[in-house]
């Protein structure tokens, strides 16, 4: 029983998460896409924060042992009555095709795109999956064991806990504006910006130590990693939708999806394995700001390749309306 459960409810958060979200609001949103995207994952996590508080009573109920069924119960009925009100205000739109070249690049909406056979042939999709899986692995790596290399320095508990407490808010935050910032600047600067974050977040980890300057890189990290975050979440739909376009949408989200649970499974076990032979996570971060760097030069290779490719389809499409 445990087993089928945990494959359910993995199931579950695979067909629930960040994938169908980006999948809607794709199909939805013409444009302003990444504002839009940021925002639905912002609430998301905010949500998650505030039912954190409600089911906590049931679970650490010294007097019900059996508390945490209750809590079960108070999810699945949540979740069939969204279920109810998905099935009655969601319809599936109808898919219209833009073909009409813009005067300005719209950064956040979409284009016509790539078929995915003509997509799985491109270098620069392949780079992409890797990208994404080395994204995942450092930053789920790294966010797993700060609050414990913290401990480990000699801050106090309750600091910490006030760190994590900022650095969720921070998360929730920087969401929605990763999204807008997209929307008005493009892809590059973007994903520099979050890259050049996590390598400033990790940098405050590697040189914490138990002093106020420690606990004032404590609090750095904590602003840093909300901004680095979204390279994992609000980025990966976005990377789907500028580098590939809306033909091939749905099926390389769901692979860039794929590639980045798959750097979040292998992330933690490893850093642990580093600290179990060093004594310390310095060595780790030091080699997960390495990733980080040239994952961010990578990816600058991949979005000039992409664009060029976008450019080329879009000029070529427009001359075909002409016609």
């Amino acid at each position: 029983v445990f087993y089928i459960g945990g494959a359910l409810l993995g199931i579950a958060f695979s067909w629930t998460g960040t994938t169908i979200v980006g999948y809607v609001v794709n199909k939805v949103c013409k444009k302003n896409r990444g504002t839009i995207m940021g925002f639905v994952l912002a609430s998301n996590g905010l949500s998650g924060a505030i039912m954190a508080q409600i089911v906590s009573p049931f679970i650490n109920d010294a007097d019900n042992p059996f508390g945490y069924r209750n809590a079960y119960f108070l999810m699945a009925g949540i979740s069939a009555v969204m279920l109810v009100i998905l099935l009655l205000f969601y319809h599936e739109p109808k898919s219209e095709e833009t073909t009409e070249l813009p005067k300005k690049k719209a950064r956040g909406a979409g284009w016509i795109g790539i078929e995915y056979n003509q997509a799985t042939r491109k270098a620069y999709f392949y780079y992409a999956c890797v990208c994404i899986l080395f994204t995942g692995f450092v930053l789920q790596s790294v966010t797993s064991i700060a609050a414990a290399h913290m401990s480990d320095v000699g801050l106090d508990g309750a600091y910490i806990a006030t760190v994590t407490s900022v650095s969720s808010l921070s998360l929730a935050a920087f969401k929605f504006i990763n999204g807008f910032i997209y929307d008005r600047t493009g892809l590059r600067f973007t994903i520099t910006v979050d890259g050049m974050a996590a390598v400033l977040a990790m940098t405050c980890l590697l040189f914490m130590k138990n002093s106020v300057s420690g606990m004032v890189l404590a609090m750095a990290y904590a602003v840093l990693a909300g901004l680095a975050l979204p390279l994992e979440t609000v980025m990966v739909p976005i990377y789907a939708n500028d580098l590939f376009g809306d033909k091939s949408f749905s099926k390389i989200l769901g692979i860039f999806l794929s590639f980045n649970q798959v750097g979040y499974a292998l992330g933690a076990p490893v850093i642990n394995l580093f600290y179990d032979f060093t004594g310390s996570y310095n060595l780790s971060f030091m080699i997960c700001i390495a990733l980080m760097l040239a994952i961010l030069g990578v990816l600058q290779f991949v979005i000039t390749s992409a664009h060029k490719e976008r450019k080329r389809i879009m000029e070529q499409d427009n001359r075909n309306v002409n016609l």
